[in-house]
């Protein structure tokens, strides 16, 4: 994306406030065209179980997504990400009880052909 505004990527760390004319007249809509609303820490704590000191150490292990500056001294959780976030814990659950039933039952097997 072609800037005026010198070398700075718009990557969290180092954002860069977008001007009306990149996000248009409508800043919501075109950001999070497809991908729900913005949900703030009460929200986020509500929906994913996890306490804010959980949530905040896993954003620093990047284990969790990362909030999106909505204001001067706010920021928000794109639900989308959050509704992503859940699904992956949900399938590596599931891969993991696979992977645990997969060695047990191999450890069973070994067990019988030794006695």
């Amino acid at each position: 994306m072609a800037s005026n505004r010198g070398d700075r990527s718009p990557i969290v760390g180092s954002l860069v406030p977008l001007t009306k004319k990149e996000i248009g007249t409508d800043a919501h809509s075109h950001v999070l065209r497809g991908r729900g609303r913005f949900l703030r820490l009460p929200q986020v704590t509500d929906t994913v179980g996890l306490s804010k000191t959980s949530i905040y150490e896993m954003i620093k292990r990047e284990a969790f997504p990362s909030p999106v500056p909505i204001g001067k001294r706010a920021v928000g959780w794109i639900e989308e990400e959050i509704r992503d976030w859940a699904e992956e814990q949900i399938r590596l659950r599931t891969l993991q009880r696979r992977h645990s039933t997969k060695a047990s039952d191999q450890t069973v097997r070994s067990l019988r052909k030794t006695a």
